[in-house]
């Protein structure tokens, strides 16, 4: 499962989610999507 959250604040939030919120659910970062998203996916 791949996951776009934003990773400052100003950013569409309400739509992607935040960073920490995917870490807490045993996502990690694969690399950036953008000036203000990241690429995560679940953990195996």
């Amino acid at each position: 499962m791949e996951a776009y959250p934003i990773t400052h604040r100003g950013a569409l939030a309400a739509w992607f989610g935040t960073k920490s919120m995917f870490e807490r659910e045993g996502f990690e970062v694969v690399g950036p999507y953008g000036k203000s998203n990241v690429v995560m996916r679940e953990a195996p």
